[in-house]
């Protein structure tokens, strides 16, 4: 059983990269992920070199602060419907838990069994996670005009058989495949792959910085 763990956790820690990442022309077994299922036309730039997204209560800091939170707010309108997601680097994540907090745009639920759901407005914010060797998903160290200090954030809204869902024909399956002296065998398998039913369901938004570009 402890086998199965190790063996179930491995795969976490793939199915969430892929979920972001996965690229199935570079991997046949993959399936593509939201990088590589968004397309062109539903990928929006706000600002040529970046979105700011300081601390602090001077003047200064405020207004950056107002015109990233009004920029936040726009690309979660741009998902038809309305974003219920979005999906951020984990360090700009709790950058704009930070700021939406000062300005009167966070609030928090939690679900059935007690997990913390966080929004902004009306949408639930995310962290992508980490890779298992603890690298960021989404890094902080994509390029923005002449800042190499962003990273991108994408606004989607799930549905089921539309919109951005998840397709499977057995979902997870496990069975007992048998004993092996003291070890007892199981096989589990999972069965699944994105799609992008309606192109609107998903945007893709880069320059998000939490530092200034030199």
């Amino acid at each position: 059983m402890k086998q199965t763990y190790l063996e179930a956790v491995e795969a976490g820690w793939i199915l969430q990269n892929a979920i972001f990442v996965g690229d199935v022309a570079g991997d046949a077994e993959d399936f593509d992920g939201m990088e590589n299922l968004v397309q062109s036309d539903y990928i929006k730039t706000f600002e040529t070199n970046g979105i700011y997204i300081p601390v602090g209560n001077s003047d200064e800091n405020m207004g950056y602060q107002q015109k990233a939170v009004e920029y936040l707010l726009k690309a979660f309108a741009c998902v038809r419907g309305g974003a219920g997601h979005a999906y951020m680097n984990e360090y700009v994540k709790v950058r704009w838990i930070t700021v939406a907090k000062a300005l009167g745009y966070y609030r928090q639920s939690k679900d059935e069994l007690g997990n913390l759901i966080e929004y902004i407005g009306n949408t639930i914010i995310r962290g992508a996670g980490y890779t298992k060797a603890g690298a960021l998903i989404l890094p902080l160290s994509e390029t923005c005009g002449t800042s190499n200090i962003t990273s991108s954030m994408y606004a989607c809204r799930w549905g089921e058989r539309r919109n951005l869902t998840a397709l499977t024909s057995v979902g997870v399956k496990g069975r007992f495949a048998g004993q092996s002296g003291n070890q007892i065998i199981n096989n589990v398998n999972l069965d699944m792959v994105l799609h992008l039913q309606d192109y609107t369901a998903l945007y893709k938004f880069p320059g998000w910085a939490l530092e200034l570009a030199n």
